[in-house]
């Protein structure tokens, strides 16, 4: 079916689990999403089948917005056609990251409301490290948008990103970590819910602990 997912636009605190879904980037979802709109299935979206699913998945925009997205996005991939602009599903799930993550940093410009309360209530800190570096910051904006540093030395660096919660669940900055590291819908729920038992959870290739 190809009903929209959405017809309001809900605030930002108070989003149900099924509007979670709606707005992260599950890579399943994605997947489905691709193939319904794919309507030749040659494993590509040109120009007009992409238009059509972004328009569905309700952002506001024309084949000639769309194309301009595409080229812009396209110099982390390689892989559109700078002529038609087809697409393939890598290409189109960094799309879809990169605009929903464009709305969560741009009050009521998306398919929900939110309001900047002029600071983060809940801070985010961020660990990389390996057997030989480890580097701490405090990111900014551009951290959920840019991917993730090399470090020093030949071993494999590991990615600790903490969201302080002790004034409180700041909703709006959990859902832009669901969308840049496409967060299983369910997982969210049970850290809405705050009354989840001890248990581990497995979604696609990511493992949730959650510790009571």
């Amino acid at each position: 079916s190809r009903a929209s997912p959405m017809a309001h636009k809900p605030l930002a605190d108070e989003l149900t689990v099924c509007e979670y879904c709606t707005l992260t980037g599950e890579s399943r979802r994605v997947e489905r999403i691709f193939a319904l709109f794919d309507e030749d299935e040659d494993g590509l979206l040109d120009i007009d089948e992409l238009q059509k699913a972004l328009v569905w998945l309700g952002f506001k925009v024309n084949q000639d917005a769309a194309k301009e997205v595409v080229l812009y996005l396209d110099t982390d991939f390689g892989s559109a056609d700078s002529h038609t602009c087809v697409i393939d599903l890598e290409l189109f799930e960094h799309m879809l990251k990169q605009m929903r993550l464009a709305e969560l940093f741009t009050p009521s410009g998306g398919m929900f409301q939110w309001q900047s309360p002029g600071v983060d209530t809940c801070p985010i800190s961020v660990c990389d490290y390996n057997v030989e570096v480890c580097r701490v910051s405090e990111p900014g904006q551009d951290f959920y948008f840019r991917r993730r540093p090399s470090l020093q030395g030949r071993s494999h660096s590991v990615r600790w990103v903490h969201l302080e919660a002790a004034q409180g669940l700041d909703r709006l900055n959990l859902l832009r970590l669901a969308v840049k590291y496409n967060l299983h819908p369910l997982s969210i729920k049970d850290v809405l819910d705050n009354r989840t038992a001890t248990k581990v959870d497995r979604y696609g290739s990511n493992y949730v602990v959650s510790v009571d």
